[in-house]
């Protein structure tokens, strides 16, 4: 017998219930996958900004042209014991002379990567980088060699973005090669 009147109500619930499914799937794998993006995209991001201080921090200094960064540097001092003039832990600064003997330093001030020129007359204190509110942020200077003419510098951001633990590191050395004569 044939029938003229359309879908069987039976027919009409599974295909409701197949729709519903794709529905549902789709869904599920839209979040997932912004979720995984938005935590990737947060790593690069959190990279690319440790790839910039540390530019700034060896190369350019905290200004945008300028070359007073640590491989301008004819002297490094780390302090090594008791706190910092920061308040820091020992290790998470360095004190260096320039070429044009003006005294400059980096540290580790809470969240904050900061910069200080004992230049006279005027001393500048720059913010090199601030990590995220709910970060935490760690930035270490280590001799290398004996003769302390090499420093490693490592810099480490931990944060939570969509509940996952994003992190960021990165390390790099710099030798005193502009020893005076």
């Amino acid at each position: 017998m044939r029938r003229n009147s359309g879908f069987s109500l039976t027919e009409a619930l599974v295909t409701s219930s197949i729709i519903l499914l794709l529905f549902v799937s789709i869904t599920v794998a839209t979040v997932m996958i912004r979720d995984i993006c938005s935590t990737s995209l947060a790593e690069l991001e959190l990279q690319r900004s440790l790839k910039n201080v540390m530019e700034r921090i060896v190369i350019r200094g905290p200004g945008e042209t300028a070359n007073n960064g640590l491989r301008s540097a004819v002297g490094y001092t780390i302090p090594t014991t008791g706190l910092t003039v920061a308040g820091s832990a020992p290790g998470t600064e360095i004190r260096f002379t320039d070429d044009s003997n003006n005294e400059r330093r980096y540290y580790l001030e809470g969240q904050s990567i900061m910069y200080r020129s004992e230049t006279i007359p005027n001393p500048i204190t720059r913010t090199v980088y601030t990590a995220p509110e709910d970060a935490t942020l760690l930035m270490l200077f280590l001799w290398t060699s004996p003769d302390q003419q090499t420093v490693r510098i490592f810099i480490s951001v931990t944060h939570t973005v969509n509940n996952k633990s994003v992190s960021g590191d990165l390390a790099t050395f710099v030798s005193l090669r502009n020893i005076p004569k």
